[in-house]
This record gives C-alpha cells, structure tokens and sequence, in this order.
C-alpha cells in the first residue's frame, strides 16, 4: 500500500506499508512513514497479528511498534474479540 499526502502546512511525503498473512492466525506488518519529508523524525513501523479460534468465538491479538525519533518509540497493544 502507498499513501501520498500534500499537506498545505507541510512538504509532501508519503507512506507506504505492506501485510503478510504468514498463516491462517499469523499476518506480520511493516511500512514507512513520512517518507520524504523536511525535518523527519522517526518513520519505521512493524507489528504483528494472531487469530485464534475457540468454539463459535474469535480471539484477536495486535501489536505495532512506530519509531518517532527523539521522542522514542510507541508501542501498541489490541485484545479483540468477535463472536
């Protein structure tokens, strides 16, 4: 996936991304953001997803983590579930 952006308060820059469904429960995830753009800080982003079935019940796991430069990084954590 690509994404263009042009801001009117910024330089332009775009990200791209891209999703690997390894198995039927497993999809690793990684891209680029802000590519191109003035004064960059951070911009790589990877994570991961797990599917597990149980019963009639769907358990979802998701975990990302985003470089921001000088402010560190972010992690992200999600517990779904559908049913």
């Amino acid at each position: 996936i690509i994404d263009a952006l042009h801001p009117n308060d910024n330089t332009e820059s775009v990200h791209t991304g891209l999703e690997w469904n390894v198995a039927k429960y497993l999809s690793l995830r990684g891209g680029y953001r802000n590519l191109f753009q003035k004064d960059l800080q951070g911009g790589l982003v990877a994570g991961l997803g797990l599917n597990f079935g149980w019963l009639n019940y769907t358990i979802k796991f998701d975990y990302s983590w985003a470089d921001y430069g000088v402010l560190n990084a972010a992690q992200r954590f999600t517990l779904g579930f559908e049913f």
